[in-house]
């Protein structure tokens, strides 16, 4: 499981159902789920039409920044499930903390998962003071955090990178991507072209190698993952990435500030779980006409 599909926002909706099925088609089976109906229906629609079995693919949903708060992320994973078409997610994130409510919030995913909605839960783009707020508040801590990381950024967040280890969180990339510039850098470039790979693998191989769960987004269909484990790179090599130097995101979502939400809305006795059947009727959807598209 420690390779997988993310899915960029520049994929249209219309190509996505196709992506998935050529990804497990070439054997991978974790997919990225985008946080909107038309792409939760997309990937449901190719993942039930594929030959693999449910039970052999790992589905992660994700929570957006508008469905922060108690209410709004139980009926955000129920609307997931319904649109997917699925029991149940294998992880569910909380997909960034700029929708404040952090804790709130967190409580929700952890008691959904608890009624046997989701699998596992996780968080992404936390940092630091993030992760401190629900320990400090007694929460559980995720099982995964989901950040971006490329050896340009390695030595501004190798101390989120241990603080994660340490508390056995698994660190998830998306990519790695290509956002600082990190696949023109002449390090990079240079060990790619004595592997004969491409900069993005050798970026992926990086991160494969410090144990990162990776989830290599494709926007057009080629599948950078693959082929990854049938190349190492060398101590030096390892060394040498890790020292790139390169600038900041502008915008890094692991700045923002920490809004913790209200504390009390998850002292109350877990639902029951709730059946697919259950959650469609809460939405009020008619069961009947949708049952031939299951």
């Amino acid at each position: 499981w420690q390779l997988g599909l993310g899915v960029g926002s520049a994929v249209e909706t219309h190509h996505l159902g196709g992506i998935v099925k050529r990804a497990l088609e070439l054997g991978l089976r974790t997919i990225d789920v985008p946080p909107d109906e038309n792409s939760q229906r997309s990937v449901g629609q190719a993942v039930r039409s594929s030959s693999v079995l449910r039970s052999e693919v790992q589905l992660i949903g994700q929570l957006g920044d508008d469905s922060h708060g108690f209410d709004e992320a139980h009926l955000a994973v129920r609307r997931c499930l319904r649109d997917l078409r699925v029991d149940y997610v294998d992880l569910f994130l909380m997909g960034s903390p700029a929708g404040g409510k952090i804790v709130e919030t967190w409580d929700a995913i952890v008691e959904m998962r608890k009624s046997g909605l989701a699998r596992s839960v996780g968080v992404a783009n936390f940092g630091i003071p993030h992760l401190k707020a629900l320990e400090k508040h007694g929460r559980e801590l995720p099982e995964v955090n989901r950040i971006e990381l490329t050896p340009q950024n390695w030595q501004d967040h190798r101390p989120l990178f241990d603080f994660c280890k340490r508390r056995q969180i698994l660190i998830q990339v998306i990519s790695p991507s290509s956002s600082t510039g990190a696949q023109e850098e002449e390090a990079i470039l240079a060990i790619a072209k004595a592997k004969s790979r491409s900069s993005r693998q050798v970026l992926l191989r990086w991160a494969f190698q410090k144990g990162m769960q990776i989830m290599p987004v494709s926007e057009d269909g080629a599948f950078s993952s693959l082929g990854l484990e049938n190349f190492e790179l060398t101590e030096e090599e390892m060394a040498s990435l890790s020292k790139v130097k390169g600038r900041r995101l502008e915008q890094d979502p692991l700045d923002v500030g920490v809004d913790l939400g209200d504390l009390t809305k998850g002292n109350r006795l877990p639902p029951e779980p709730i059946s697919p059947e259950e959650h469609l009727r809460e939405e009020e959807v008619d069961l009947e006409k949708l049952r031939p598209e299951l």
